[in-house]
């Protein structure tokens, strides 16, 4: 199910790790924007949208009443870690614990809608789905598997630039060199990290296809869109566990060690943030 709940992830997320910008205008938008991605991949009919527009609107006042409070704590915690020397244990840590907090109660609140839709699909729009992912197939191989390595390089560096840009402010010229050196030394490898996407998005069409040619109930499908759901979250294909093992200790070494050389100005600054999105989430939270 992680394919329904990964737009939601994104959009709840994104002030805290990306430079998602208007954080209010983005939230305050969410029910809209996740309804609009899911139609771009399933092409819902006209008793499909009226159904999920509704979902997405119950589900917008849920996450908003219930959830928030957990992202103002989430971005007080990080003010407290922004102002001190960090461990890549830290923040490993850290990455785990927020998914493990936001996650469970996100796919409760929203199984019976998934399984609602899932047994809803026609051939055709599993179809879709398939085309879609063929798209957006095209678009990562564009920006992970370029013709040239220095290619990849840069859009790796542009990737980051976009996260600590936001969070920090500009980086400083020891720190641009640093950080592009110490991509160089990246285990990231795109032909591992395309196979375990075409993985992914093949057990989701093979899994809806089951469901649709059996004709499972709501209850019946639940046990298949568990399964799947786990397959998502931890690849059966022990090699890509190990690589991505290493990816993410890679990564979380790299981040810690640029959080390290920040200097006073830029912690001051990923403070500033930090407070910003504390208070965003909070007011959104007393926002009917």
């Amino acid at each position: 199910m992680l394919f329904f709940f990964r737009p939601l992830l994104l959009l709840v997320l994104c002030a805290l790790l990306t430079a998602c910008g208007a954080i209010k205008l983005t939230y305050n938008n969410a029910d809209s924007l996740v309804y609009w991605w899911l139609d771009g991949y399933v092409d819902f009919t006209v008793d499909q949208k009226v159904h999920v527009k509704n979902e997405m609107q119950s589900f917008h006042q849920w996450h908003r009443k219930t959830q928030l409070p957990a992202f103002a704590e989430i971005a007080h915690s990080l003010q407290k870690m922004a102002a001190n020397e960090v461990t890549a244990a830290q923040l490993c840590t850290l990455a785990d614990q927020v998914q493990e907090r936001l996650l469970p109660p996100l796919t409760t609140y929203l199984e019976p809608q998934v399984l609602w839709l899932v047994t809803h699909l026609t051939p055709a729009q599993i179809k879709s789905i398939e085309e879609k992912y063929t798209k957006t197939n095209e678009k990562w191989l564009g920006e992970w598997q370029p013709a040239t390595k220095r290619e990849l390089m840069k859009n790796t560096e542009k990737s980051i630039r976009e996260r600590t840009d936001s969070l920090y402010g500009s980086l400083e010229d020891d720190q641009r060199k640093w950080l592009h050196e110490t991509i160089r030394t990246s285990p990231f490898n795109s032909k591992i990290a395309y196979a375990e996407r075409l993985r992914r998005q093949q057990d989701v069409l093979a899994t809806l296809r089951d469901i649709q040619v059996r004709k499972l109930s709501s209850d019946v499908a639940r046990e298949p869109m568990r399964a799947l759901m786990q397959r998502s979250l931890v690849s059966p294909d022990s090699n890509y566990v190990a690589y991505a093992s290493k990816l993410k200790q890679h990564n979380c070494e790299l981040y810690a060690k640029l959080h390290n050389s920040m200097n006073a100005a830029q912690r001051a600054h990923a403070l500033s943030k930090l407070k910003d999105y504390e208070h965003d989430f909070n007011t959104l939270h007393k926002t009917k």
